[in-house]
């Protein structure tokens, strides 16, 4: 048996960023320079020797100062008849007497969380002694304060992405161990648990939410899913899924209504 060659198709340089923006610098010699070296006669164009490169730039830092004008009836005051204020209207401080901005507090929880529950893993120090390097003096109470405030602010979000997922018929879940530092009321070492639900690769909007608890029992599933009518859930043998009511449950490890 022959097997004819085969030659891999080369990818047009520079394909993988053609959804990227693209900023065009274009050199041209001035009239001028469109002379002829040798006789004298005018240049035309040729062709066109394009190079791409990829720029990254750096964040950019600064300060957004808010000033609202409030303004006063002066005939008001001088007949005696009462007071009149009224203030531009502006927008509202994320958190009241801070300096955080939306995307400040984006920057942060950005940074900080990593893979399942965070997406860059820099703790809070490293990101302290990054701001410095901006000159930006922020300390790691600050950042920890506007985290735990920003999760709080989000809150509506997640009760928006809980109902959208409960629009599913299948749902995802899984749960696995997580070790949380001072928390009060309980040693170090204690062993809590992410609790994981999502739908399907296949969902149209998809959704993916971690439920934190202290513990590995079933009600907490059926808590939070109290409020799902789907038929199906896919999970592993863990016998506390079996706490759900007219769900379906379907896996590797188990096959049981």
């Amino acid at each position: 048996m022959v097997i004819p060659e085969h030659k891999r198709k080369k990818s047009k340089r520079g394909a993988k960023f053609d959804t990227l923006p693209v900023e065009t610098i274009e050199y041209k010699l001035s009239e001028e320079e469109k002379v002829c070296a040798t006789c004298g006669a005018p240049l035309t164009e040729m062709k066109k020797e394009i190079r791409k490169e990829l720029v990254i730039i750096p964040a950019e830092v600064k300060v957004i100062e808010h000033v609202t004008y409030v303004y006063s009836c002066r005939k008001c005051d001088k007949e005696g008849t009462g007071s009149f204020i009224k203030a531009a209207e502006s927008p509202k401080a994320l958190i009241p007497k801070s300096v955080v901005s939306p995307s400040l507090m984006a920057y942060i929880i950005n940074q900080k969380y990593t893979n399942q529950k965070y997406t860059n893993a820099m703790p809070l120090y490293r990101q302290e002694q990054e701001f410095k390097r901006y000159a930006i003096h922020l300390t790691r109470q600050d950042l920890s304060n506007w985290t735990l405030k920003g999760a709080t602010l989000l809150k509506p979000l997640f009760e928006e992405l809980q109902q959208e997922l409960f629009t599913n018929e299948l749902l995802h879940a899984d749960e696995t161990t997580v070790e949380v530092l001072n928390e009060l009321g309980r040693k170090a070492t204690s062993k809590s648990y992410e609790w994981l639900y999502r739908t399907t690769k296949h969902a149209e909007r998809p959704v993916i939410i971690y439920d934190y608890q202290v513990g590995r029992i079933g009600e907490y599933v059926k808590t939070f899913l109290k409020d799902w009518k789907g038929t199906y859930l896919h999970c592993d043998g863990y016998s506390g899924y079996k706490k759900l009511e007219n769900v379906t449950l379907c896996g590797c490890l188990v096959h049981a209504k």
